[in-house]
Formats: structure tokens, sequence, C-alpha cells
């Protein structure tokens, strides 16, 4: 995750260490070890006030103060089962979880005081993310279903089962509020937010489960990485929907890194 204002990216890994790295040099400027007793699954910020939170597999959720090049614990709350991803939903004062339980739970923000839970999963949410206007959550789950909830009226909008195996990353398009799932097979689906019409089947790309997608900010880029170490970078084409990808294009044949071509719904 980018902290606020600065060329440094935030992380937690298996080990249970947040750390914080500057961009440009790769160094390493700081370092909390024992964050988390065990691996830490999900990691966000709040930008304009200096705090990370954080969710791991011992089932804690940990809100942190980052200042003068170092973090400190500010509150806490014990969940019991593993923390798989988490979202924060400032204008309402929440913090979106998903858990080993098949439930999306709400806290308060400021008090970490259970606030409701949404159910319509049978297995653990693996994956979820917010649309940019925060009327919509995403969520993919161990029961190969990716569905769309609506937050205002606390109900599921659609239920997808289309990749076969687990869902283990959602993302919204920026500018569209087009929807990408990837799931454990290695292949990755793009959605119309419209009419939920599955709009590209990206597949034999990656080859293993792709655990996390990004999207670039203009929301022209899509990123996705997998298990089997390789890193592609999508470039969503908007003149050839019609047609197939690209070739790879690369700078040198031993990168791990591609940039292919990912066709996008013609605009009206």
């Amino acid at each position: 995750m980018n902290l606020s204002g600065k060329n440094q990216i935030i992380l937690g890994n298996k080990k249970g260490s947040i750390e914080l790295f500057n961009l440009e040099t790769g160094i390493l400027v700081l370092s909390k070890s024992k964050a988390h007793i065990g691996p830490i699954w999900a990691i966000d910020l709040l930008k304009n006030f200096f705090k990370v939170i954080s969710g791991g597999a011992d089932g804690m959720l940990k809100i942190w103060d980052y200042e003068l090049n170092e973090i400190k614990i500010s509150k806490y709350l014990y969940l019991r089962d593993q923390i798989l991803s988490l979202k924060i939903f400032f204008n309402k004062n929440l913090i979106i979880i998903s858990s080993l339980t098949s439930k999306i739970l709400f806290f308060l923000l400021d008090s970490l005081q259970f606030s409701f839970s949404l159910q319509g999963h049978s297995l653990p949410i693996m994956s979820m993310d917010l649309h940019c206007d925060l009327s919509l959550i995403a969520t993919g789950s161990a029961d190969n279903f990716l569905k769309i909830w609506d937050l205002k009226n606390k109900l599921i909008r659609k239920s997808l089962n289309y990749h076969g195996s687990a869902i283990t990353a959602v993302i919204f398009q920026k500018s569209t509020g087009n929807i990408f799932s990837a799931s454990r097979c290695g292949k990755i689906c793009f959605w119309s937010k419209n009419n939920y019409k599955l709009l590209s089947e990206l597949k034999n790309y990656h080859l293993g489960p792709i655990w996390t997608l990004k999207i670039s900010s203009n929301g022209n880029f899509l990123a996705s990485g997998s298990q089997d170490k390789k890193l592609i970078i999508w470039k969503i084409n908007e003149e050839n929907f019609e047609e197939n990808f690209l070739k790879p294009q690369k700078n040198n044949e031993d990168q791990s890194d591609f940039i292919k071509n990912l066709p996008q719904q013609k605009k009206n």
C-alpha cells in the first residue's frame, strides 16, 4: 500500500512483520517485527491520518499510528478466526473484514465495536473490494462465487459462478466500475458493472493461483500476480474489444514481467 504523498510502500509479510520500503531505492525504511503472530494477510491505510490497519492469521485486527518513521499500536481487536482481507470505509466510519467465516463483518473504525454483518457465501471470503462511489462491494470466495453487494440496502445484487475454482482476487476498474475477478486456477474474468455480462476471459497466462489484482489510478492498466512468480501488466484496450490479445511486449527474453492488451467494452 502506498503511503500518503511519499514514494514509499508498506506491506505485511508471512513472518508477521510490517515493513516500509522506499520505492525508488528499494531500501527498507523501517520494520515492525512481530506485529502479528504468524502471517499478515491484509493491510490498509488511512492516508490522511497516517494510520495503518492490519489483520493476520492470529485473528488480530490492529490499528497502528505512523509517525517519525515509527509505527505504534493504537487499538486492537481479537476475532479468533484468521483475517483474510480488510477495507476501510472511512465515510461511514467502518472497517470491513472477511475471515475464515463466510461472513462480511463491519466494525466501527473509531471504537472497533461490531456494527453488522452480511452473509451469502458458504465458504471463506478470500478477497473483496469497494466500488469507488462506496455503494457496492465485490467479494470472492472459496465457494467459487463472485458476489456483488448493495451496501445501502445490505443485499446481494448479483452472484456469479463461472471460474470453477476459488475466487482469490477481485477489484473494480476505477474508470468504469467494471469488475475483474481471478481464481485459484489462474484465470482472470472481466465483468460489466451494468449487466454483469462476461466481457473477457484470460486463461493459460498464469500457471498457478492468482493471489492479487491491482488496477492503475486511471483504470487503464491491470496487474496480476500469481503463485507462479509471474507478474503480468495488462493494458486495457478501448479500441479492440472484439480482437484477441496482442503478443507480449518484452524488453528482455529473461524478464518475467509482461505487458498484454486487454479489450475493454466499447463506449456508446
